[in-house]
């Protein structure tokens, strides 16, 4: 069973997955005892976006090792990736967000500014941790976003 949260209770964030999406999602052969960190793409840049898809770019929980606060970003990518090599291959609409290194984050960003579904990129430490709060967002000191609107 697949449970959903979202830190947003109203505008477009705080929709649920479209049904599709939540369908492909859950017939995929995730391990048991897995909670991922996700975003849907779809609803905020949706004259772009023809189908909506669901990126995966963190594991929180994983069996046996449990919460993974402590564990370090790059170990965490890896644990991902190999479920990621083992179980999923490949999704129509699910996608592993994949992790570039520094240099070359200036001019990825760049690139950035001419994808109209882009909102900028999330830079962290290799060694960052997670913080997790049930009351609120956490900040965490090692996580940097860079985001990118175009105002109209």
């Amino acid at each position: 069973t697949w449970h959903y949260g979202a830190k947003h209770t109203t505008g477009d964030a705080a929709k649920p997955l479209p049904h599709d999406l939540r369908c492909e999602f859950e017939s995929l052969p995730w391990p048991k005892d897995i909670v991922l960190d996700a975003e849907w793409m779809g609803p905020r840049c949706a004259a772009h976006v023809k189908e909506h898809s669901l990126h995966v770019f963190d594991i929180l929980h994983y069996r046996n090792d449990g919460w993974l606060g402590n564990t370090p970003f790059s170990k965490r990518y890896e644990i991902l990736q190999a479920i990621w090599a083992l179980h999923i291959h490949s999704s129509p609409h699910i996608h592993l967000v994949p992790v570039r290194p520094n240099p070359g984050l200036v001019d990825f960003f760049a690139t950035q500014l001419t994808d109209p579904t882009s909102e900028g990129l999330v830079v962290r430490k290799a060694t960052s941790g997670l913080i997790g709060s049930f009351t609120r967002c956490a900040v965490n000191p090692e996580v940097f976003k860079i985001k990118y609107k175009e105002v109209r």
